[in-house]
């Protein structure tokens, strides 16, 4: 019988010689444990620069300037959620092997948990909140028509996926699909509605 997975609240910071590893709000489940996320060493992903050092960026996120002072080595999704609101890429596994954080950087889907905001530069920055002001993006509308959500814990990152798809081949075959979300996981198991959707959206754009 499969062990139950690991619950983790990120609302409680977890700490390791004083260091900061996992901060945010929202409960999430994960596929590993705490033992196994610390031997994976990706916890030097979200530990504070022991020096203190913290530099100001000018970051173009969803079409406007924001800027922030942080540590050169913080992962792009703690920026956005934490010090920007922009909560709607998600927190799960931590190590970019899920999706959940999912955003476009230059029109190309990334892994925001990873992403470090030294790495961004002049880059251009798309979440799911600047995808459209009033949800009416095709992709969101087909997601809405074919009801694809059950938790939806995972669909921005699944719909950010889906858009970097589209951009780069606006009429998918089914194989096409499958392959390019093979990408984003979904514990829920909706994988044959988001293919419904993204062929729906794919005949409106």
């Amino acid at each position: 019988m499969a062990s139950a997975m690991p619950r983790i609240n990120p609302a409680v910071i977890l700490h390791l010689n004083g260091d900061k590893i996992i901060k945010g709000r929202e409960p999430c489940l994960i596929a590993i444990s705490v033992i196994d996320f610390f031997k994976t060493g990706l916890c030097f992903n979200f530990r504070g620069n022991k020096k203190g050092h913290m530099a100001i960026f000018k970051l173009h996120i969803n079409g406007k300037e924001r800027q922030v002072d942080v540590e050169p080595d913080t992962p792009l999704l703690w920026i956005l959620r934490d010090h920007l609101g922009l909560v709607g890429a998600k927190f799960s596994c931590g190590i970019g092997e899920c999706g959940a954080c999912t955003v476009l950087v230059d029109d190309k889907a990334i892994r925001s948990c990873g992403f470090r905001v030294s790495k961004i530069k002049t880059s251009k920055i798309t979440t799911i909140e600047g995808l459209s002001v009033n949800g009416d993006h095709p992709l969101q509308l087909a997601w809405d028509e074919v009801d694809v959500p059950q938790c939806g814990y995972c669909q921005a990152g699944q719909i950010m996926q889906a858009v970097a798809l589209l951009k780069m081949n606006p009429k998918p075959t089914d194989g096409e699909i499958d392959e390019r979300m093979d990408f984003n996981l979904c514990r829920c198991g909706a994988y044959h509605r988001i293919r419904d959707a993204i062929k729906l959206a794919s005949t409106k754009i």
